[in-house]
């Protein structure tokens, strides 16, 4: 049971962030999700990959490309 909401947290956190979403219809974890966390997280990037809930498994060459080169700039 989630008992506190951290979402107002999110605008403080200073460090650069990759956000990974597969771009399927995903209902577990909507791109809206994605997309809202993006807006509030001010060092955010998102990608949206060609995948479904689990972009790792499902496209790793893409998310393998995306996290060397997020890591090769931060």
């Amino acid at each position: 049971m989630v008992t506190k909401d951290f979402r107002v947290l999110l605008p403080l956190i200073a460090l650069s962030v990759l956000l990974i979403y597969g771009c399927g219809n995903d209902p577990a974890m909507p791109g809206e999700i994605g997309r809202w966390m993006a807006s509030q997280l001010p060092r955010a990037q998102l990608l949206e990959l060609r995948a479904g809930y689990s972009p790792f498994w499902e496209n790793p060459d893409g998310f393998n490309v995306a996290l060397s080169d997020f890591a090769a700039k931060h």
